[in-house]
Formats: structure tokens, C-alpha cells, sequence
């Protein structure tokens, strides 16, 4: 299994308590990626309500974006 970031074998990874295997399919759940042009620049996790991870997100891409303008 390819991760974003490895840890040596035998220890657990810390978002592997909320992944699940499905179809030979490794999924995360309740992470939120923020990607542009194909690169992550914020990952949320754990996310555990989706209004507030909603709000959250649209507050980063906000500030994303009145950031680039300055």
C-alpha cells in the first residue's frame, strides 16, 4: 500500500484508524484534501462534522485566495 507519508513496519499509522479496505481499495475516512494542480496544500483530518468541516474548508480557500491577491 502506497501512504503519503511511511512509518517503519510494524508500527501503526495514525490515519489507518480510519481507513477501510473495499475492493482491494485502501479509503480514508472523514479526511478532507485541498488540492490545486495536482498538489495537496492542506489536508483536515480528522473530520468529524461534515457542516463544520464545510465551513472550515470554505474559510481556508477564503483566506487562500485574499492571501494570493496581497
Amino acid at each position: 500500500m502506497n501512504r503519503l507519508h511511511e512509518l517503519p513496519p510494524g508500527r501503526p499509522h495514525p490515519i489507518d484508524d480510519g481507513a477501510c479496505d473495499i475492493d482491494r481499495m485502501r479509503l480514508i475516512k472523514r479526511l478532507t484534501l485541498v488540492v490545486n494542480d495536482g498538489a495537496i496544500e492542506h489536508v483536515f483530518y480528522p473530520v468529524f462534522s461534515p457542516h463544520e468541516s464545510a465551513r472550515d474548508v470554505v474559510r481556508r480557500l477564503r483566506d487562500k485566495k485574499s492571501e494570493d491577491k496581497t
